[in-house]
């Protein structure tokens, strides 16, 4: 058995499908065949059954678990010999959602590339349960993800306990609250208000995960929102938000970015549900038995220090009255 062909196998493994991994891997369909074909023959058992449907066999299911450990010690054995030469080059395979890429690469790539000039970073784009199966089967390095069920061969690092924020106009509260109620709020927004004492606001939600955590708020609030609209991009609802048009949530990361940007009269503090802030947990995952080159773990320490200084940051903004 050859590496070569226990990496077409596992690759072949992750679809199923002939056509789809040879055009993957940029070889013919005759030539996966074949090395699947060898694979049989050296350990006498049959990995795929062909029909009805392909799948592993029982050998196949077997094989593909020992085939990822013998590719990540083959992996580490590389990085392991580079690092003994003091080889600078490589590739890193990080994976996030477009926001959390974008909204944390930039701020870290200029201090490594200036470190590890000739280290390619290959930048996937993905949804945070996508990025946990990707990091498991070897095909990702790191990924930024929502802290989920733990896997027992993946590591998850905590990277910001990403606070979610209620954002509002001055215009719009006093639009559907007395004066006397104005002030009242305004007084608590720094500690963070429930959803139950803004009832009244129009709103944009969420598709996403954080909005599935924003619907129990409303649930035990005990009310439906008025929605103004739904999205799964902030960027969309802040502009709402900035026209007076409804209420919007952020969170710590997306914050960041925009207060600077925010006019004087939006308000900005804590969502409160339950016993106490809304929060998400934001994690670094990678292999536990992943050995980390030196460049890898330079990325990591960037990205756990962008990551902290964030943390620390006191994003709430009451509008001045």
């Amino acid at each position: 058995m050859d590496l070569t062909s226990i990496y077409y196998f596992a690759e072949l493994s992750k679809d199923l499908h002939m056509t789809n991994t040879a055009r993957r891997l940029y070889i013919s369909q005759q030539t996966l065949s074949n090395h699947i074909a060898r694979l049989e023959e050296k350990l006498g058992a049959q990995l795929i059954c062909r029909r009805p449907k392909p799948m592993l066999t029982l050998a196949g299911q077997v094989f593909l678990e020992h085939s990822r450990k013998i590719l990540l010690e083959n992996k580490n054995l590389l990085d392991r010999i580079a690092d003994i030469r003091k080889e600078q080059d490589g590739l890193l395979r990080i994976g996030a959602s477009h926001f959390r890429m974008n909204n944390s690469i930039p701020h870290i790539l200029p201090e490594f590339h200036s470190r590890y000039p000739h280290v390619q970073l290959d930048l996937r784009e993905t949804t945070s349960f996508q990025a946990e199966t990707l990091v498991e089967e070897g095909a990702l390095d790191f990924s930024i993800a929502l802290a989920g069920t733990p896997r027992p061969h993946v590591k998850a690092h905590h990277l910001l306990t990403d606070q979610v924020y209620v954002c509002v106009s001055d215009h719009l509260l006093q639009k559907h609250y007395t004066i006397s109620e104005w002030n009242d709020l305004k007084e608590d927004m720094p500690a963070g208000l429930t959803l139950t004492r803004l009832s009244r606001l129009p709103y944009c939600l969420f598709h996403n995960r954080i909005g599935q955590q924003i619907q129990r708020c409303f649930e035990e609030s005990g009310f439906q929102p008025q929605v103004l609209l739904t999205s799964t991009h902030m960027e969309i609802c802040m502009s709402a938000c900035r026209e007076g048009l409804a209420a919007c949530f952020s969170t710590q990361m997306s914050l960041a970015q925009e207060q600077r940007d925010l006019p004087a009269d939006i308000n900005v503090f804590p969502l409160l549900c339950g016993n106490g802030i809304v929060s998400q947990q934001l994690v670094t995952l990678y292999l536990k038995d992943r050995y980390l080159p030196s460049y890898a773990q330079f990325f990591l320490q960037l990205l756990l220090q962008y990551f902290t200084s964030l943390e620390k940051e006191s994003l709430t903004q009451v509008a001045p009255r």
